[in-house]
């Protein structure tokens, strides 16, 4: 834990896409101190998607996990849309994300809860 899980529909090649995924994990990690060993990241390419009338490649994206201290979401905000809007080429404007702390009891690893 944490999980990043990123749509998109954005035209970028697979090793691209794995870089910017590597550089979102080290930013959560940073941010959240969380240990890179534990940092999980998905992502779904090739994507219909849709943003109500707006032109342009659109990326969703969930960080999932366990404690997202004080202003962690605020500077997670700013510096993850930056990171995702440089990395796939999609405008600030399409994208969209959302966070989730999740309580221990309810995240397992290793057949065994954090909590």
């Amino acid at each position: 834990m944490p999980l990043l899980q990123v749509t998109t529909d954005a035209d970028i090649s697979q090793e691209a896409a794995s870089k910017v995924l590597g550089e979102c994990a080290e930013l959560c990690c940073n941010i959240l101190s969380k240990p890179l060993d534990f940092m999980q990241t998905a992502l779904n390419m090739n994507a219909s998607m849709t943003m109500g009338e707006r032109q342009g490649h659109k990326v969703f994206a969930e960080l999932k996990s366990i404690g997202l201290p004080g202003d962690s979401v605020t500077r997670l905000s700013e510096m993850l849309t930056n990171q995702l809007s440089d990395g796939f080429k999609v405008s600030p404007e399409n994208i969209y994300l959302v966070f989730q702390d999740v309580p221990r009891e309810k995240w397992a690893w290793n057949g065994r809860t954090f909590g």
